[in-house]
């Protein structure tokens, strides 16, 4: 059906109607066969050279085992920074013994009892002592009886 325009006159009431038959008259125009395509262009004028991207590598960190590797931009699309997460890798076999080391040095000398000296009762019995090291330091003797 054709669209008929119209004549909006000072005091006419704007209806529904009236508002809806508008509305398809613009949605009747605007749909039309479709054309046939048109000629191209000619081309446009060389433009002058871009900046040249940078690319930076970020962070590299290790990635849960069996996970996948991913490599993400920080940056932007002409400055970019690649962060990478690389995944660990599965356990190895144990490897094979290694070949005898050479002997240490010799370590320092040791302490030795430079003298026991022995506490006695009136009785005779010994009751306890001191005991000296090589480098005049002490150490108590305790004497324990155990029963018969």
């Amino acid at each position: 059906m054709a669209y008929v325009k119209n004549d909006w006159q000072t005091g006419d009431i704007i209806t529904a109607d009236k508002l809806n038959h508008m509305e398809q008259g613009i949605a009747d125009y605007q749909v039309g066969p479709k054309g046939e395509p048109g000629t191209p262009g000619a081309d446009g004028a060389k433009g002058e050279p871009g900046t040249a991207a940078t690319i930076t590598v970020g962070t590299v960190t290790t990635g849960a085992a069996g996970s996948d590797a991913t490599v993400t931009n920080a940056g932007t699309t002409s400055a970019a920074i690649l962060n990478f997460a690389i995944p660990q890798g599965a356990k190895g076999d144990t490897g094979t013994a290694g070949a005898k080391g050479d002997p240490g040095a010799k370590g320092d000398p040791g302490l030795g009892v430079k003298s026991i000296a022995l506490t006695t009762d009136a009785s005779g019995k010994v009751t306890g002592g001191t005991l000296t090291l090589s480098d005049n330091s002490t150490s108590a003797i305790t004497v324990t009886v155990a029963e018969a």
